[in-house]
């Protein structure tokens, strides 16, 4: 049991937003297949093996959660073999086929202001904060600055959307590492502060991941941030090595 009570209001936001990032995921893999050759049946298989896979690892993670097995407690502690499946899936994800339609077929201004969802997380990270739930440094008021990656991918998958390729790449890739840093630092300073490492002292420390629902903070929220910037990296590196080969051919036939 958590020492301090979260207010029911506070559960149930959530909740929400776990369940639409949740539900986002499932219809981009549908939308991404069925932009590739537009086979609907392929693009509805899709979506169907994407609801049962988010279905199994919302409910195995948790379930864990829910029963009191995920906990800092002897080595290794069961919640870091959580973060290792977590990585597993990430990579798992980004390098996959899987990961090669979702970056190639989606628009690239939704890669980008996907990562607006930051910003409610960040609010609802400052509201776990105020309930007493986690230390300060995991909040805005302390070390983490992760909004920023929301903020900033709002405005330029805004201005993606708004002027296409008139975008600079270099501002792209900027931005792409700037949030890619973001979201390595609250994760460095997140399990700095569990018991298990220690080295922030905060109040509370950082345990409150290892309850149902506040599990899906790091197996949902931070997998799809990472999730998405690798797409969007892929994106990047496909669309310069595509105008590398155009560029030679072009200047050949001058």
């Amino acid at each position: 049991m958590l020492e301090t009570e979260p207010s029911g209001g506070f559960v149930a936001a959530f909740v929400a937003l776990v369940a639409v990032m949740a539900t986002g995921f499932v219809a981009a893999l549908y939308k991404a297949r069925l932009a590739e050759d537009g086979d609907g049946a392929a693009a509805r298989r899709w979506g169907i093996w994407g609801a049962a896979a988010v279905t199994l690892w919302l409910g195995i993670t948790g379930g864990l959660a829910g029963a009191g097995l995920l906990h800092f407690g002897p080595v290794p502690p069961p919640i870091m073999i959580v973060f290792v499946c977590m990585l597993t899936l990430i990579f798992t994800v980004s390098f996959s086929r899987v990961g090669t339609v979702l970056s190639q077929q989606l628009p690239l201004w939704f890669l980008v202001g996907f990562q607006a969802f930051r910003i409610p997380v960040e609010l609802l990270l400052h509201r776990a904060y105020s309930e007493g739930l986690m230390p300060v440094e995991m909040s805005y008021e302390g070390w983490n600055f992760d909004v920023v990656s929301g903020v900033t991918g709002l405005l330029v998958g805004g201005a993606l959307l708004a002027v296409g390729n008139k975008v600079p790449q270099r501002l792209l890739w900027a931005w792409n590492v700037l949030g890619f840093a973001l979201l390595l630092t609250i994760i460095t300073i997140a399990n700095l502060a569990t018991p298990f490492f220690g080295v922030i002292k905060g109040d509370p420390p950082n345990v409150w991941i290892t309850h149902l629902p506040f599990v899906w903070l790091p197996t949902v929220h931070v997998v799809l941030a990472f999730i998405g910037h690798l797409l969007v990296f892929r994106r990047l590196s496909h669309e310069r090595a595509k105008s590398r080969t155009i560029l030679p051919a072009h200047a050949e036939a001058t």
